[in-house]
């Protein structure tokens, strides 16, 4: 059974309760600043203080594109979104300047949890996900004498780091999709069924084929996203993601405690 699909209506409320946490996230910020770095986190920040699922939102109601995300608004969008915000108190303007808020302050504080991180960051794909999403946002290069003075640093260090977490976000997204593989395997292996038949043996030998094709299209493109983001080369990475299997024994007779090179 389909789940039934939500009307203009509740998708427009989405819209404008997004857009209320939105500007509440901007003025906790300018009120409390520092004092919140400590407590937030990027992943709740996306979902709930973020432009772009608020324009996603007004997208499915069908008053914009998603494309609008990636700018600031239009006479267009004002024009048809205002009217839903009125009441609040709020525009479409104020909206995006108070994303735009929220986003500096998401990437200063990104910015510092990346820069003191250890040698292999936990959780590093968000963080740096993040990171270049807030400043792509914003419209800030990243290395650029602007980005330099938003995040206090330096084009080295930001390179130096930068390149740490993209190796480290890469590692983490093979692992993954390797235990997404290793679960399919088990299934097509053991079908848990003592009905089962060779035809359904087949089909779920298809259905891991096609996982495992667009797991690999998928790691291919987001990998090759991460080259060029971070100007690593596919030798550098190759090495770094070797190594790292290696020193954790996930490779064929490594010793999970020999040292890392």
């Amino acid at each position: 059974m389909n789940p039934r699909k939500p009307t203009q209506d509740e998708l427009l409320q989405s819209a404008r309760n997004v857009a209320s946490n939105i500007c509440a996230f901007a003025e906790t910020v300018q009120q409390r600043g520092e004092t919140m770095a400590q407590n937030m986190d990027a992943i709740d920040y996306q979902l709930d203080c973020s432009y772009d699922e608020f324009i996603a939102l007004l997208s499915r109601a069908g008053l914009t594109t998603p494309e609008a995300a990636g700018k600031a608004p239009d006479e267009d969008l004002r024009t048809k979104v205002d009217p839903h915000l009125a009441d609040l108190g709020l525009s479409m303007d104020k909206v995006y300047e108070d994303a735009r808020t929220g986003r500096v302050f998401l990437a200063q504080s990104l910015w510092k949890t990346m820069r003191d991180a250890p040698e292999f960051p936990q959780d590093a794909s968000a963080d740096y996900d993040s990171l270049h999403y807030s400043l792509e946002f914003l419209g800030i290069a990243p290395g650029s004498p602007e980005m330099c003075a938003l995040l206090e640093t330096t084009p080295e260090q930001f390179r130096r780091v930068d390149q740490k977490y993209a190796k480290e976000s890469v590692y983490e997204d093979l692992l993954f999709r390797q235990s997404m593989m290793n679960f399919a395997m088990m299934k097509t292996m053991s079908p848990g069924r003592p009905d089962v038949k060779l035809s359904d043996l087949f089909k779920t030998a298809r259905e891991y084929d096609e996982m495992y094709d667009r797991n690999f299209a998928d790691f291919e493109a987001e990998t090759a996203k991460t080259l060029n983001r971070s100007g690593l080369s596919e030798a550098e990475m190759t090495f770094y993601i070797l190594a790292r299997l290696e020193a954790d024994g996930r490779l064929p007779g490594a010793d999970p405690r020999a040292p890392m090179n």
